[in-house]
């Protein structure tokens, strides 16, 4: 999962990110919010494009418990020597009945704490909100 997404972040294909995702998927963003379904992820990704550089990602830890698997990621963007943001991630997939894995929730700056250098300095996360029941 982490290298195809680091694959289509490289191509800057937003289309491929987008699908990389279910539906509902949740995205929880560095200050604690959460972007939820379609409309929101796509949001999040367009403005992860944004960013200069090309991305790297090496996959932590894989626990898998029938169509789901807890993942961990280190990541990072560089552009050229300079580092644009790094962090060790955690998602939550799930196989579809195609058999392709997507996130369901994706909580890209899991580690307690960050650092991206446009910041210039060490970054406290959040707690993520709570996910508001569709059902």
């Amino acid at each position: 999962m982490n290298a195809a997404f680091a694959d289509a972040f490289n191509a800057r294909d937003l289309d491929a990110l987008v699908a990389l995702f279910e539906e509902d998927a949740v995205v929880v963003e560095q200050d604690g919010a959460l972007r939820q379904g379609s409309a929101g992820v796509r949001r999040h990704l367009e403005e992860l494009l944004a960013l200069p550089g090309r991305m790297r990602s090496e996959n932590r830890s894989a626990v898998h418990v029938g169509d789901m698997a807890m993942l961990t990621a280190r990541w990072g963007i560089r552009d050229g020597d300079t580092l644009v943001a790094a962090a060790t991630s955690s998602e939550l997939v799930r196989r579809g009945r195609d058999g392709t894995w997507r996130y369901v929730v994706d909580q890209p700056f899991a580690c307690a704490r960050t650092m991206t250098l446009a910041e210039g300095r060490h970054a406290r996360r959040r707690e993520p909100r709570s996910v508001p029941s569709s059902r």
